[in-house]
């Protein structure tokens, strides 16, 4: 027989006062001679051999009722203890998912399941041995075998918790616990987490022995709305865009309800203020995609919010996405002087585009205002000053390629900046796959030229529907044009891409036309056909202008660290005119902000929170410079919704969660106390020893009367 609270077994002592007080009482009896003392003295003697052992009987009973309460109190126990010290062994349990969160806004499961965890808690005994596991997206043991002191110390640990963006894996729990404890007959077990399909999935495959027995609560506050939509992504179609000129954001929302969903609106807010809405309906699990054109006034960094309307969970409700806007674009083109060919170099019609932005329209207004597309080109090698003004560096059979020019060209990328190969029918595929190759600058090595009579039948198409980027997916609605109305006459057949290089724009045929390799920050972009009007009708197309506008959008976001961030991933910022620089602090989602020390890179001077945002949302970057002056930089931090389907978990799997793991599922701390009450019934005694007390009380007192 063991206890739960050993500090008591000192007041077994007290089963001494009986025999101390009889002992006392005993040297206090006053004599008084009289003549029949004699008589009296025989008769007494009499008396007291005949009532000995009722005496003897009188003070056991007395001392036996005063042990057996003080022992009550210190909760006898029928169980052996875990670690050797009192009482079984406490494991808590807790999933911190997100997806405890769901619920009514006053009261989450989250909420709700902790009380009910920390009002359990408040019923361990001093030296009770508990255990703490969380699971979240590094699974441990907070608490290991440690010793209860106070119940405010252990709500203390409990409270420190709170749910985070991961996903939570019950099986993987329970053969943690199987292994950490295989003679579980002493381990009391509460695990709280929610019902949730996708935590429970793989349960079938844990092994539990047959022997394994420990006692186990399951707390799963209840939840009566289910219906949840989540934004899941919120993408820009490039990350610097310029002013006052259209910018397309694509918003995708998700239903993982198990029923429809009709007429749910997604809004839209620009740097926090509502800008638009759409409604959507959504089958059960079913993704949408919408989009919007955005123009922003003034450059800078901006961001965007998309959020859809409160569900049963709120977490997933809200996504945001940064932007740099910048006032202009600079081109340079590589051209070789003794080129005298009209059609050789992009550098005419791109000069003609250049042109374009100086006209005026019939109110003596320019055309564009705006965001303009600045151009230089250039015959030599360009000095390093000349390359790193440049935004975006144009390359095409217009230049011949030097190993000198490469290595230039390597260094420009690697700095950030961002270069535009336009394939064209003069190009060397030779010298191209040779020295772009080599520099690691090629998207797709070059194979074949194919030529066909220009203005003929066979030609070549750009498709509408196949764009695998979000660059050039405005064009799949024809608002700047239908696309496909493109005709290539000369064009090059590459080899497949390799990852990270990712093809933007096919032909209608499946071969690229558009291929990116992403650089750490610069960006490489590549046509397999020019760009200068030889062979192909685009300059004589009403697209033509987006679409050397979007290609330049997208070779120059190379120039920035992305604005849009997965969670915990390093949030970076180049910074310009660094000598100026006095601090850069970096403001994390829900979290205190960190000051920053900027290092130098290959980059330039760059600021770096390595450690990301441990939750999605938007985070930002300031920099104060000297004079007192401060720029804000918005981040957008985009986090898997992996926990967002609040499906139920299957008959099966629950039948195996309450039947062959004996778990006791508990939603309110009614159900929670009687379960713990009958639990522990068969196995503490203090409440039959109360009894026996009684009955000792009460036999004492029957007893006693036989000396009256």
């Amino acid at each position: 027989m063991l206890v739960y609270n050993p500090a008591f077994l000192w007041a077994l002592l007290l089963g001494s006062v009986p025999i101390l007080i009889y002992l006392l009482m005993r040297y206090r009896s006053l004599k008084v001679r009289w003549g029949s003392n004699y008589v009296l003295e025989r008769a007494i003697e009499k008396l007291k051999k005949k009532r000995y052992w009722d005496q003897i009987l009188l003070i056991a009973l007395r001392v036996l009722a005063i042990m057996a309460i003080a022992f009550a109190f210190a909760r006898p126990a029928s169980h052996a203890k875990d670690a050797g010290v009192s009482g079984v062994h406490h494991v808590v349990v807790i999933d911190t998912s997100y997806s405890l969160l769901s619920g009514q806004r006053d009261a989450s499961r989250w909420q709700r399941g902790m009380e009910l965890v920390g009002r359990v808690a408040s019923t361990w005994g001093r030296s009770d041995v508990w255990s703490l596991y969380v699971l979240d997206d590094n699974p441990r043991w907070v608490v290991d075998s440690g010793v209860v002191t106070t119940p405010e110390a252990t709500l203390a640990t409990l409270q420190a918790l709170e749910p985070t963006e991961t996903s939570a894996s019950l099986a993987k729990a329970f053969e943690t616990l199987i292994a950490k404890f295989p003679d579980a007959s002493d381990v009391e077990i509460t695990v709280l987490t929610d019902d949730q399909e996708t935590a429970w999935k793989n349960l079938d495959r844990v092994n539990v022995p047959a022997n394994w027995s420990p006692t186990i609560y399951w707390v799963n506050p209840p939840l009566d709305d289910r219906v949840n939509l989540a934004v899941t992504r919120v993408r820009f179609s490039a990350e610097r865009a310029l002013v006052k000129h259209p910018v397309r954001v694509f918003v995708s929302v998700k239903n993982f309800s198990a029923d429809p969903v009709r007429d749910a609106e997604v809004e839209i807010l620009r740097d926090g203020a509502f800008f638009d809405k759409e409604s959507v309906s959504l089958l059960p699990g079913q993704e949408t995609e919408i989009h919007r054109d955005l123009v922003f006034d003034d450059d800078g960094s901006h961001y965007v919010t998309a959020r859809v309307a409160s569900d049963a969970l709120d977490y997933d409700n809200v996504m945001h996405a940064g932007l740099q806007v910048e006032p202009t674009f600079r081109l340079l083109v590589l051209r070789d002087g003794a080129h005298a060919g009209k059609f050789d170099s992009s550098w005419r019609f791109l000069d003609v585009l250049h042109r374009v932005q100086e006209y005026i329209n019939e109110f003596d207004e320019p055309v564009f205002s705006h965001g303009k597309l600045t151009l230089s080109q250039t015959d030599a090698d360009p000095d390093p000053a000349l390359l790193a003004s440049a935004d975006i560096v144009v390359l095409d059979g217009g230049r011949t390629l030097t190993p000198e020019l490469a290595e230039q060209l390597r260094r420009y990328v690697a700095a950030g900046g961002g270069l535009l190969l336009a394939a064209d029918q003069n190009v060397s595929k030779e010298t191209w796959n040779d020295l772009l190759g080599s520099a690691k600058l090629l998207p797709a090595p070059l194979e074949r030229l194919r030529t066909e009579k220009g203005g003929g039948p066979r030609f070549r198409t750009l498709a509408r529907s196949k764009f695998e980027g979000l660059s050039l997916k405005a064009f799949d609605t024809p608002e700047e044009g239908e696309i496909s109305n493109a005709l290539f006459y000369v064009w090059w057949d590459t080899a497949a891409p390799t990852p990270p290089a990712r093809i933007l724009l096919n032909y209608d045929d499946g071969a690229p036309f558009a291929v990116q390799l992403p650089n750490e920050l610069g960006n490489v972009l590549m046509t397999t056909a020019g760009l200068n009007g030889w062979w192909n009708n685009l300059v004589v197309r009403e697209f033509y202008v987006p679409l050397v506008f979007r290609l330049s959008s997208e070779a120059a976001s190379g120039g920035i660290f992305p604005r849009v961030v997965p969670l915990r991933s390093p949030v970076r910022l180049r910074l310009s005119d660094p000598e100026t620089v006095r601090g850069v602090t970096f403001q994390p989602v829900d979290a205190e902000s960190v000051v920053l020390q900027p290092t130098d890179t290959a980059a330039g001077r760059v600021a770096s929170a390595n450690e990301g945002s441990a939750k999605s949302g938007l985070v930002s970057m300031l920099t104060a410079r000297e004079g007192g002056a401060a720029k804000r930089v918005y981040y957008g931090v985009q986090g898997e919704r992996m926990d967002s389907d609040l499906t139920p978990m299957g008959r099966e799997a629950r039948r195996r969660l309450t039947e062959d793991l004996r778990a006791v599922e508990v939603a309110d701390w009614d159900s929670f106390d009687e379960a713990l009450q009958r639990a522990r019934a068969s196995r503490e005694w203090h409440h039959w020893v109360i009894l026996l007390a009684l009955g000792m009380l009460v036999g004492e007192k029957l007893l006693e009367r036989r000396f009256v």
